[in-house]
């Protein structure tokens, strides 16, 4: 990453991202979170994982089902998961999530992109990713990303 800011030295906690996403999410995302950066999305799932950051959010279909899945694994196994970005935005009723929702909009990894419009997309996360290690970051994240 690079800062080397984790969750247990802020005092605010800590999202990862790519420096190339969308600048309006990353401000929105600011005014609750401090953002770190760092490359490659296996790596950024993985510190979630850790617990070194709180979350990691891209809002593009930047990455594919192969990047996600093993660390989706991990997190699921420690009571967390990636969930589909725009679903999460879609889907939460007054930035309520329950248990079966979160469970529907899991990334699920048996179906291609039916809609892609080239072939090499059919397994991206097209709908952006959110990874969480504590559903009860979630909340906090949906009311940053509404409330611009």
């Amino acid at each position: 990453m690079q800062s080397h800011k984790l969750a247990s030295d802020a005092t605010r906690p800590v999202i990862v991202m790519s420096s190339s996403e969308d600048v309006k999410v990353q401000e929105m995302l600011g005014k609750k979170f401090d953002i770190v950066y760092a490359s490659g999305a296996g790596y950024k799932l993985l510190v979630v994982a850790l617990g070194q950051v709180v979350a990691y959010v891209c809002s593009k279909g930047s990455t594919f089902r192969w990047d996600t899945a093993a660390p989706h694994g991990l997190l699921q196994a420690l009571g967390g998961g990636v969930v589909v970005y725009r679903q999460l935005l879609s889907s939460a009723e007054d930035n309520h999530i329950s248990e079966d929702m979160l469970k529907s909009i899991q990334i699920k990894y048996h179906k291609p992109n039916v809609d892609s419009p080239k072939a090499s997309l059919q397994w991206s996360n097209a709908g952006g990713i959110v990874a969480y290690r504590e559903t009860e970051v979630l909340p906090t994240i949906l009311e940053c990303l509404r409330n611009s």
